[in-house]
């Protein structure tokens, strides 16, 4: 799975450079991974062993890209701490996209991706 991943950011990054433009790979936050707050939710088994699988399988996403040159913004801990931003295994609430929109815009102008003045909103 994670071989797959890169090898489609890598595809995704030369249909872009082709065209002239830019791929962006974010590695997304999902519950699993890093440290959320998560004791107001309950886990069916089968997401469970889903949820048990991301551990293993994010850190050789890493490794891969890193192997294959490509870069990624690495969001997988976005939503670590004491708020109760997920609503289930991967998706998180209104609160959660308004604390993650300034950190995605914060690392798209570090590298160059986007003009200081301008950037995603949470509205978008």
């Amino acid at each position: 799975m994670a071989r797959r991943i890169v090898e489609t950011w890598k595809t995704a990054d030369a249909l872009a450079d082709g065209k002239g433009d830019r791929f962006v790979a974010i590695l997304q936050p999902i519950a699993s991974v890093g440290a959320p707050h998560l004791d107001h939710l309950t886990f069916p088994p089968l997401k469970q062993e889903i949820l048990a699988q991301h551990p293993a399988v994010y850190p050789l996403i890493r490794a891969y890209a890193t192997e294959a040159g490509i870069s990624f913004i690495d969001l997988s801990h976005a939503y670590d701490g004491d708020d109760p931003l997920y609503i289930d295994f991967c998706h998180v609430s209104l609160q959660a996209h308004h604390q993650l929109v300034p950190r995605l815009n914060a690392t798209l102008r570090e590298q160059g991706m986007i003009p200081p003045t301008t950037g995603i909103t949470s509205q978008q």
